[in-house]
């Protein structure tokens, strides 16, 4: 490498570390696919893909479009409710656009976002199921309870004697939203959600939901409509015992004699196939699996699977979809996934939604965080994922490891929590199981304040209504005194939050903003609140204030979180980011050095690069770079 290239790839280095911050991953997203929200409900899409819109149209054509569809077509049979209506309604506006050429999904999104009648387009985040890691196979012709030492960890037994999931009230539905299950195994079929008003066999939507005969869930993954066996496929076999794993693990079926026994005790399974046809290990229909779930009565849904959002790309599609679910009345619940890495620093979906439970991993039988878990503030939670003994394909058993099973275990837990309190919200369910978990610090001193809450205490939660208020930011925006909506050196930001309290009342309470690391040039104005009473149910908005320094970096990214005070009590969940300085000047330096150094070999688009004018940000979004061999 001559000097010249090295010190270019060394500035744009540096481009990169200032604007992805700590980063850790980079974001995955689908191949010649992107998610559209049209402002009408009025588009009509021809056989050609042309929607009417003029101007979308125009821009969609130069990427060669194949197809144009509703994501959410099943919606249509949803009723809204007062609650759910404007995400309903949004999402029956949202598409997948499915385009030919040789173009990053991120600059397609970029470009066809700004066109009139679109109120987002955004790329697609490839999900992957996390695990699973074998330990061994065993035959399925004895009770196993005995080698399920998580159990007893997890005060499992003791909280059966408060509550189990067969009680008098209607069973708890916990949707497995995987890679198919063989819902017919012997330790699962017991348990099996049959959809009341659906007549299996006649190929018909005989209840109107939008699915043919789903009478135990539905397959999304053979991508045939009349067939929703929620089985695993053939040609993906890991996907299938993933799912089997994962379906054993919430609501095996308990106290029969036969196999393991499932933490929800006899909570009802409805199995959803979200798998990829012909992609073993991925999941290419996760958020409708969800939204199938929730609008079908589930209560809790088990999501052991994510994948990664860069920071500077929105996820109003996710977001809208996780939040309309938890309105339906579902729990989300979602493995940290299994890279070790702290899931403050990278948006790893669904996990670090704000209404979703997210759960990281420990070994076996005590609160030690398992190697290969993700941590993080926010990471609520934490409960065995090594070793854990469940079902599998072929009428089998298996020990496995991985958050993807951590998950369903406290989806289990989640079932117990609902039984046992069937009136709460999803949100209140979480916030109990988040609450009454245990610190897990003395056994993991390396990760101060990076485990969530900490290893979850079953009894704890089924026992009595948490003492604690459950405070949480519903939503947040932010303004610039100057109305550039850009973040500047000696700018002044107001940040309005809205908090919501869902368990126990609070009376003394105070917010205030406090950042993940030092950053010397804000300066604080206003960063905390008192708000005294917050009765349980009730939710404020409060705002800050800080000014920036004149001296602040270029492409900062800072990353503040909302600490709770409640007379002793302190929590701290919620996390709000910002970009400081975002300069074209600084990427537009970067990738023009790069690009002289190697005098334009493997630009992608080489024709018109000026090394000598700054692009607007929609000119530079349609710039894919260059493309590294080796």
């Amino acid at each position: 490498m001559n000097a010249r290239c090295h010190v270019a790839l060394l500035l744009l280095f540096a481009v990169w570390v200032t604007h992805l911050a700590a980063a850790q991953e980079d974001p995955e997203y689908a191949s010649n696919l992107v998610v559209v929200q049209f402002a009408s409900e009025g588009v009509t899409v021809n056989k050609t893909g042309a929607t009417g819109l003029e101007e979308f149209d125009r821009r969609a054509a130069h990427y060669g479009i194949q197809l144009i569809e509703r994501v959410y077509s099943f919606l249509d049979h949803v009723e809204p409710t007062p609650r759910t209506r404007s995400n309903l309604l949004a999402l029956r506006r949202t598409y997948y656009v499915r385009y030919s050429a040789d173009t990053a999904p991120e600059r397609v999104a970029e470009n066809l976002t700004t066109a009139p009648g679109v109120v987002y387009a955004e790329p697609v985040p490839i999900n992957r199921m996390y695990g699973p890691i074998y330990r061994e196979r065993l035959e399925p012709n004895d009770p196993e309870f005995s080698r399920q030492t998580e159990l007893q960890a997890l005060n499992l037994p003791e909280a059966w004697d408060v509550v189990k999931g067969s009680d008098g009230n209607p069973k708890v539905i916990i949707a497995i939203v995987d890679g198919g299950s063989e819902w017919q195994h012997e330790d699962l079929l017991a348990n099996v959600w049959t959809n009341p008003d659906e007549i299996g066999g006649n190929g018909v939507d005989d209840d109107n939901n939008g699915f043919i005969d789903d009478i135990h869930g539905a397959n999304f993954a053979n991508r045939d409509a009349t067939d929703n066996n929620p089985a695993g496929l053939p040609d993906s076999p890991e996907s299938a015992l993933h799912g089997t794993a994962a379906a054993g693990v919430a609501g095996g079926v308990t106290n029969n004699g036969v196999g393991i026994a499932g933490a929800a005790w006899n909570a009802q399974l409805m199995h959803v196939n979200v798998g990829c046809l012909g992609f073993d290990g991925f999941v290419c229909w996760g958020y409708e699996g969800i939204l199938y779930a929730a609008a079908n009565g589930a209560d809790i849904i088990n999501v052991s699977w994510g994948g990664i959002v860069g920071d500077n790309d929105r996820a109003r599609f996710i977001d809208q979809t996780l939040n309309l679910a938890t309105d339906m009345g579902a729990l989300v619940v979602a493995a940290a996934g299994n890279s070790n890495q702290n899931n403050d620093r990278f948006r790893e979906l669904p996990s670090r939604h704000a209404r979703v439970l997210s759960v990281g991993a420990t070994r076996k039988d005590k609160g030690v965080k398992a190697a290969f878990s993700n941590y993080g503030k926010l990471v609520n939670v934490f409960a065995p994922g090594e070793d854990l003994h469940t079902t599998a394909t072929g009428q089998g058993y298996v020990s496995i490891s991985g958050t993807s099973f951590s998950s369903p275990l406290v989806a289990g837990i989640a079932a117990l929590v609902k039984t046992r309190f069937p009136q709460w919200t999803p949100d209140a369910v979480r916030e109990q199981i988040r609450l009454t978990s245990d610190n897990m610090a003395a056994e993991n001193r390396g990760y101060a304040g990076e485990l969530g809450r900490g290893f979850v205490n079953v009894l704890a939660a089924v026992e009595e209504a948490s003492p604690l208020p459950a405070v949480r930011v519903k939503r947040w925006t932010w303004e610039d005194r100057d109305g550039t909506s850009r973040i500047g050196s000696g700018d002044v930001v107001t940040i309005t939050a809205t908090l919501v309290n869902h368990l126990a009342d609070a009376n003394q309470l105070q917010v205030e903003l406090v950042g993940a690391e030092s950053y010397p040039y804000l300066q604080w104005n206003r960063n905390r609140a008192n708000i005294g009473l917050l009765a349980r149910g009730d939710s404020t908005a409060v705002t800050f204030e800080f000014s920036v320094a004149s001296d602040a970096p270029a492409n900062q990214r800072i990353r503040l979180f909302a600490r709770i005070h409640d007379g002793a009590f302190a929590d701290e969940t919620d996390q709000i980011t910002l970009t400081l300085n975002r300069s074209l000047e600084l990427a537009h330096k970067g990738l023009s050095a790069l690009y002289l150094a190697t005098d334009g070999d493997n630009w992608t688009h080489n024709s018109g690069w000026d090394p000598m004018n700054i692009p607007t940000e929609e000119e530079l979004a349609n710039w894919d770079g260059v493309r590294l061999g080796g």
